[in-house]
């Protein structure tokens, strides 16, 4: 009786831990019957820059309670300005209140770019692309991000992909992606001058 009792309350917690932030969970029996549980939050993960070699960097950070679900800017011929598209995840898995960080990255006609993951899926990779050999060309041509189904409070399966106009035509096509299943991209990090140079980004719980 004292085993089911310690299964069911150890069950109970683990549920609502899944309900709120995703976290490690710890569970110490005991001889006495008796046990205890520890959620450790994970520290947030920092990739390193992908791009062309730049210094300095310019953070831009979703709300508290809100992630990356896509990515936006102006594109002219390289990657002038980018921006995150922040959400809130809600109950049904799909996001509500989707909108640019800074409005005014993104371009107007066909000189803006709106990448968004579809309902159900959040941004758990992102891939650059440029032409390293060409000095004239040192800034990034293009942006892609990748998406994945999230389900109990972690990404999984089979990543679908979106990128801008001519991604694909650019020589170098590095990537960083989320080092936990339970961390979606909350940051994005960029550096750039006349346009964007190279991109980090910042995955954590939410």
């Amino acid at each position: 009786m004292t085993r089911f009792l310690l299964s069911r309350h150890i069950g109970a917690l683990m549920s609502a831990a899944m309900l709120t932030a995703p976290c490690a969970i710890v569970v110490q029996a005991q001889d006495s019957g008796s046990g205890t549980i520890s959620l450790i939050n994970l520290a947030p993960y920092v990739s390193p820059y992908i791009g062309v070699e730049a210094t300095g960097g310019a953070q831009s950070a979703c709300p508290a309670g809100q992630i990356v679900v896509g990515v936006a800017g102006t594109r002219l011929t390289y990657i002038k300005a980018l921006t995150p598209l922040c959400g809130i995840l809600n109950k049904t898995g799909g996001f509500v209140g989707v909108a640019p960080l800074n409005p005014s990255a993104v371009g107007q006609g066909s000189r803006g770019f709106r990448l968004q993951c579809p309902p159900d899926r959040k941004v758990t990779r992102i891939r650059v692309s440029y032409n390293r050999a060409d000095p004239a060309q040192a800034y990034l041509g293009g942006v892609e991000i990748g998406c994945s189904s999230w389900v109990l409070s972690r990404w999984s399966g089979t990543v679908q992909s979106t990128a801008t106009t001519g991604f694909e035509t650019y020589a170098v096509r590095p990537v960083v992606s989320c080092d936990d299943q339970t961390q979606p991209i909350v940051t994005l990090q960029v550096r750039s001058t006349s346009s964007i140079k190279a991109l980090s980004i910042i995955c954590d719980e939410i």
